[in-house]
């Protein structure tokens, strides 16, 4: 998958949020929107979108109108088929469109061995299909392989899995290694965490000093980013981490593992939430990274939400949203103006030396009478 360019026809979902982040990712990929279709849920059908919305698109397409489909959606493989064959021209299903992004923006090595496992992971079982399909003689062509080809292709990405894990293994014990001489410093670990396009590296920029690339497209950030950074009067060590975005598959959250891991063993995860928009979608983000959190294994009482972009809301409106996730006592910031960040510090540390206070009480037994036991 390499970076790409072209018109294309978004089918996405009626709900106006939903759109608009599907129009960014197809975008951040390097497509331009030329058409719209809108549907109220994905039937799964033949063409994976209906017939009469796949229709409409095969005669958008013969007037000219678009290059490609992207679909904000998963599709398996012989509903792109079938889609693609209909319309004559190439589908791009949500989760190809996020791995396209993803190898725009992969810069490190760690961060290219991820996107290729991601890839992989992908490709595997739209193989598995195409054997399946195969067998029941539908014979889709993926691949314009024959059964004997497509068993081959399928053994030949399940060894280019086991290999590039491999090679993810070994960086993930430097980072051990790395992990284990900061703790040995005894440095607090601090990570940033949120929906993609919430703020973080503007905030990271912020706490740290730093001039973290920052753009308006989202996944800005796959490479993890540590900086030292001062909370308030107390040293710590705060990382920058990829964003998440909702109905993204467990498959990508896994050859992400090594990166993301860093939020599990951080002290303090600052969830960074973008306070901005419609309550309804600051909602939908909120709970989808919540989810991705719980995914990883991060406990609740590690996380502190911080609700950003505070200069596009009045703090009243801001308070009242924090309440809608039942967060009721809100760190409310502006990265981009600065304001609420010495709140944000003071706040970080507080929990920091609370933690610190429960190690020693948990070191040194307490007496009846809140003095050491003998």
């Amino acid at each position: 998958m390499g970076g790409n360019s072209g018109r294309v026809a978004l089918v996405t979902y009626s709900d106006p949020d939903v759109g608009q982040e599907a129009s960014a990712l197809a975008e951040a990929a390097g497509y331009r929107v030329e058409t719209v279709v809108t549907l109220k849920r994905l039937p799964h059908g033949r063409y994976g979108i209906g017939e009469g919305k796949a229709n409409l698109l095969k005669e958008l397409r013969e007037q000219g109108r678009f290059d490609s489909i992207v679909v904000d959606d998963k599709i398996n493989a012989a509903e792109n088929y079938n889609l693609s064959k209909h319309c004559g021209c190439n589908v791009i299903d949500r989760e190809k469109l996020v791995l396209e992004i993803f190898l725009k923006r992969a810069n490190s090595i760690e961060a290219k061995l991820q996107v290729r496992m991601a890839e992989l992971m992908y490709e595997l079982p739209r193989t598995r299909e195409t054997v399946s399909a195969q067998t029941a003689g539908e014979q889709p062509g993926m691949f314009g392989y024959g059964s004997y080809e497509v068993e081959r292709h399928y053994r030949s990405i399940k060894n280019m899995i086991d290999f590039t894990r491999k090679k993810l293994k070994k960086i993930e014990k430097r980072r051990e290694l790395f992990r284990a001489s900061r703790s040995r410093a005894d440095f607090p670990m601090v990570s940033l965490a949120g929906y993609t396009s919430a703020g973080k590296t503007t905030l990271f920029n912020r706490l740290t000093d730093s001039d973290q690339p920052v753009a308006p497209s989202v996944f800005t950030t796959l490479s993890t980013t540590t900086r030292r950074a001062e909370m308030d009067g107390v040293s710590v060590l705060l990382s920058d981490t990829v964003g998440f975005i909702s109905r993204l598959p467990h498959y990508m959250i896994d050859a992400f593992k090594a990166t993301l891991e860093e939020l599990s063993y951080a002290d303090v995860v600052l969830l960074v939430v973008d306070v901005s928009g419609s309550p309804e979608l600051l909602t939908s983000k909120y709970d989808a990274c919540m989810g991705s959190l719980a995914q990883l294994g991060v406990p609740a009482d590690k996380i502190l939400p911080v609700l950003n972009k505070a200069d596009r809301v009045e703090r009243d409106e801001a308070v009242r949203r924090a309440s809608l996730l039942g967060i009721a006592a809100p760190v409310i910031v502006s990265a981009k103006q600065g304001t609420g960040v010495q709140e944000l510090t003071g706040t970080v540390r507080d929990r920091i030396l609370g933690k610190a206070q429960k190690r020693v009480t948990e070191v040194v037994p307490q007496g009846p009478a809140g003095h050491p036991s003998a």
